[in-house]
This record gives structure tokens, C-alpha cells and sequence, in this order.
């Protein structure tokens, strides 16, 4: 337990009641959300289990755009992120800001790329 009444509120009132002070609430909602997330965790299967999940899903798109003749990467083997995944349109004659509506009308955003990668 972080906190409770006796531990907090009993021991700090009167010194706040002193001072003409009131009682601090703490973030309840940030709280309950942090306990929310840290129970998802959990059921997850902790730290590692959330570590399994995410290289799944790196490794499945991974494996789709090295299949795919329509996109490339040019990041190679260990050293490929799990967060940010590089990869390209092999075609030219394509038009981007059409990729990127068809994406973005699916709920994918930030695919336009940085500018250095031609984005």
C-alpha cells in the first residue's frame, strides 16, 4: 500500500491545519490508470511477456513486407527495431499521398516517413 490514512493523511493534517493549509488530493484518475495498465501487465505476462508480444508482432510485419514485391526494407537482420519499422514503396510510379490516405482512413498514422528516408 502507498498510502494510506494513517500512513499519510493523519500524520501531515495537523501540520497542514497549522499552516491555514489544506489536504493535497492525490491524481486519482492517473492512479487508477497506472493501476489499470500495471494489471494489463500483469495478465500479460509481465515485463517478458509484453517483450514476447511485441517481437511477435515486429516479426510478423517484418516477415510481410520481406514477402511483399510491393514493399522493402533495407534494415537487416539483428539490428532491425522493434518500434520503428523502416520500409518503402518498390514502386515509383506510385502516388505517396494516396499510400498514406489509404492508410490513415484504416486508423494507421505517422507512416509518412522522416525526410531523410524520403519521407
Amino acid at each position: 500500500v502507498l498510502m494510506t490514512y494513517k500512513t499519510h493523511v493523519a500524520k501531515t493534517w495537523p501540520a497542514e491545519r497549522n499552516q491555514d493549509s489544506l489536504y493535497n488530493t492525490p491524481p486519482t484518475l492517473c492512479i487508477w490508470i497506472t493501476m489499470l495498465v500495471m494489471e494489463w501487465i500483469d495478465r500479460c505476462g509481465g515485463i517478458d511477456g509484453i517483450e514476447k508480444m511485441n517481437r511477435d508482432k515486429a516479426a510478423m510485419l517484418y516477415n510481410y513486407i520481406d514477402s511483399s514485391p510491393f514493399w522493402t526494407t533495407f534494415v537487416e537482420g539483428e539490428i532491425r527495431s522493434q518500434m520503428n519499422v523502416v520500409f518503402k514503396c518498390t514502386k515509383d510510379d506510385v502516388d505517396r499521398a494516396e499510400i498514406l490516405d489509404f492508410f490513415q482512413e484504416r486508423g494507421m498514422s505517422s507512416l509518412k516517413g522522416h525526410k531523410s528516408l524520403v519521407g
